[in-house]
């Protein structure tokens, strides 16, 4: 499979400027029936804080711990070395420095707090993350139980082994 057919699948179009070098853009998402087509993608438009709730932000918390939980379980059956569950705890680092925020919550307050503390982990840098620090294991607990005060559950869902 080529690149631009991974990225085709993947959702991105390539224009001119793409063929040329340039990184393809996401495609807009379909318009709903009847509604009119905008250029901002689902989860820009869920980050807006007027429209993100305290589900929307343990929604992006359950992802994270799934990540954690699943190369963590795998590190620990020997079906990964620990310099992969490291990749994954940054990958899980900036999913969950992505989480959106209302700011009007205190779950969001927290949130945000932790998100500030996060060392920059751009995609392909070996450096350090949140996830699986003593700092995270300190504050997650919280986290999820302003979550379950929110009425918002967060899912892990394992899926390595068995």
């Amino acid at each position: 499979m080529t690149v631009a057919s991974a990225l085709t699948l993947a959702g991105c179009t390539a224009s001119d400027a793409a063929a040329e070098g340039a990184k393809p853009t996401p495609s807009p998402p379909a318009a709903a029936a009847g509604a009119q087509s905008s250029p901002t993608t689902d989860a820009a438009a869920r980050t807006d804080a007027a429209e993100v709730t305290d589900t929307d932000t343990c929604a992006a918390i359950s992802d994270v711990l799934t990540i954690q939980f699943n190369a963590e379980a795998a590190l620990r059956d020997g079906r990964m070395q620990a310099q992969e569950q490291q990749a994954w705890n940054r990958l899980a680092t900036r999913v969950f420095d992505r989480a959106p925020i209302s700011g009007e919550t205190v779950l969001s307050q927290a949130v945000a707090d932790l998100q500030a503390s996060i060392p920059d982990s751009p995609p392909g840098a070996l450096g350090t993350t949140l996830i699986g620090t003593d700092e995270w294991l300190a504050a997650f607990p919280t986290i999820t139980q302003l979550c379950a005060q929110a009425g918002a559950q967060v899912v892990t869902e394992g899926f390595v082994g068995g």
